[in-house]
């Protein structure tokens, strides 16, 4: 494992954060719901934000993706899936194990990443490795969803606020008008 320290991208995260917390301080006696997940009890040990839905949740990728997010950070414009545009995260591993692929030593293409992580560590590339991320993230107010196009908790309730599904619905009964911060994909019936 290596951690990723990117004070730029972590300053810029703070300030998104506790713009999220102003945000939610501000909707009036509404209650956020609360997301729980199954790496709260670690987390916990790394000083979350629980009044913003702050959680660690993973990213599984591609080696070939792997440099770009360590240069750049994350990018919600490049990802996109079953559930609209945007990051996917998962609180099990079993879920982002879908989709890693492995590298090995012989991978072409990767010579940049493997002199990063394991000759400039003074380590040898193990020989099939797969990455993830886990991500520091702040979901504030979520809105929650089993396919992706109504809220689970209010039918009426579209997800996204237009056909391009890049933008989350707005919050209803909330003035000033504010968007969902998440949609949390919930499983079962």
């Amino acid at each position: 494992a290596w951690r990723v320290d990117a004070p730029m991208r972590q300053t810029k995260y703070m300030l998104e954060r506790q713009e999220i917390g102003q945000n939610l301080e501000g909707i009036g006696g509404m209650d956020v719901p609360s997301v729980t997940t199954k790496l709260d009890a670690p987390a916990a040990e790394l000083g979350i934000d629980a009044r913003v839905n702050e959680r660690f949740l993973l990213h599984g990728t591609t080696p070939e993706t792997v440099m770009a997010i360590l240069n750049n950070g994350m990018n919600e414009r490049m990802g996109g899936g079953h559930f609209g545009k945007g990051l996917y995260l998962a609180e099990d591993a079993a879920k982002m194990d879908q989709y890693v692929t492995s590298d090995t030593d012989q991978n072409e293409g990767l010579g940049a990443l493997h002199k990063l992580l394991y000759s400039s560590n003074q380590m040898n590339h193990p020989g099939r490795v797969y990455y993830a991320f886990a991500c520091r993230t702040t979901l504030g107010f979520p809105i929650f969803s089993k396919d992706g196009q109504v809220d689970s908790r209010a039918p009426e309730q579209t997800v996204f606020a237009g056909p391009d599904e890049r933008e989350l619905a707005r919050i209803p009964g909330v003035e000033p008008p504010m968007h969902y911060n998440a949609m949390v994909v919930e499983t079962g019936p």
